[in-house]
């Protein structure tokens, strides 16, 4: 149990985490953002610093934005394989971090709440 190995999951993942933001943003958008969104994570301060911790921000961050991806394939596609993936990541990141309870959120959108 070495520093460096204790940090590396977190260093992995913070690099992994840019994918799904690139998809994510090609999803939403095209794919100019989505590689504006990509090259901002690549060179952000803040990610890098943040990947440097041994702390689980960087699984939370990376598995927020894939139940973020499984949510918009699942319930706003209508494609209902994506729906337990869903499930599955939106308790996964709750159980990395409490502030995975926002993911509930997603269901009060467009139900006429405003």
């Amino acid at each position: 149990w070495t520093p460096y190995w204790l940090r590396f999951p977190s260093a992995l993942l913070g690099t992994l985490v840019i994918l799904p933001a690139y998809g994510l943003a090609k999803m939403l958008f095209d794919r100019r953002t989505a590689q504006l969104t990509a090259l901002v994570l690549t060179f952000s301060q803040f990610e890098i610093e943040l990947s440097r911790y041994g702390r689980s921000y960087t699984l939370f961050q990376f598995l927020f934005l894939l139940a973020l991806i499984f949510f918009y394939q699942g319930f706003l596609q209508k494609r209902k394989r994506y729906r337990i993936w869903f499930l599955i990541t939106a308790l996964l990141a709750f159980s990395s971090h409490y502030l995975g309870a926002i993911l509930l959120v997603l269901f009060l959108g467009g139900r006429g709440i405003y």
